[in-house]
């Protein structure tokens, strides 16, 4: 028997339980946790306690890679899925349920993360920024910035600095 903690899309947590009894088919038994909510291990590990985690864990990180590799460009959910190996409804699924969040979300999350790191240095105006990172004006990189971090790229920019 093999007892192991997951996380669902949904938020909650439960406590599954696998059988493989000798020359029976596998049973399972799950019970809600009060747990916090869990995240994926990336580390591409296969878990001995739930067959193919390693596999869907691997798909999401090659995913995840591809996205930081072509953050400047138009990503679509197509190239992610292609990049997983898996067709677009079902990776859209799949990374839903791993991470809580969908992958467009993802990607303006990954955006914004790297234009924090681009604005702290200083060597390009938040126009570029906005353009290098794919999205299509000033006023789309400033509005989805703001929503994720809480302030305007610029005024995060003069927080940071000060």
């Amino acid at each position: 028997m093999w007892s192991r903690l997951l996380g669902f899309s949904d938020g909650t947590s439960r406590v599954c339980r696998w059988r493989w009894p000798t020359g029976a088919p596998p049973t399972s038994t799950c019970y809600a946790s009060p747990t916090a909510r869990t995240w994926p291990d990336l580390s591409g590990r296969r878990s001995p306690t739930v067959p193919g985690v390693g596999r869907r864990l691997r798909r999401l990180r090659r995913a995840m890679e591809y996205v930081d590799a072509y953050l400047g460009e138009v990503i679509t959910l197509a190239d992610l899925a292609s990049a997983a190996g898996l067709t677009r409804m079902h990776f859209a699924a799949q990374f839903k349920a791993a991470t809580s969040t969908r992958p467009h979300d993802y990607l303006l999350r990954r955006r914004v993360e790297r234009a924090q790191e681009m604005l702290l240095s200083g060597q390009m105006s938040v126009v570029e920024i906005g353009l290098s990172l794919g999205f299509e004006t000033q006023s789309h990189f400033t509005s989805v910035f703001k929503r994720l971090v809480g302030r305007p790229p610029h005024a995060w920019r003069r927080a940071m600095s000060d």
